[in-house]
């Protein structure tokens, strides 16, 4: 699975490491960094991260 985060929307609020700390991670500027290609066995916790992201800047590309 791929994850794109479109960093002009990402304003750092962190959800997304809340609910899937294994994929995603705030870089020291502030911004959401995550893995390129994640585990399917990540799948619900990157849901779950894409849901929860009030910028709606996470998408799951496959």
């Amino acid at each position: 699975m791929k994850v794109s985060v479109d960093l002009d929307w990402c304003q750092g609020n962190g959800l997304c490491v809340l609910e899937a700390p294994a994929v995603f991670s705030l870089a020291p500027e502030g911004k959401a960094i995550f893995i390129a290609d994640v585990a399917e066995e990540q799948r619900a916790a990157v849901e779950a991260a894409v849901t929860s992201c009030p910028t709606q800047a996470i998408t799951i590309l496959d």
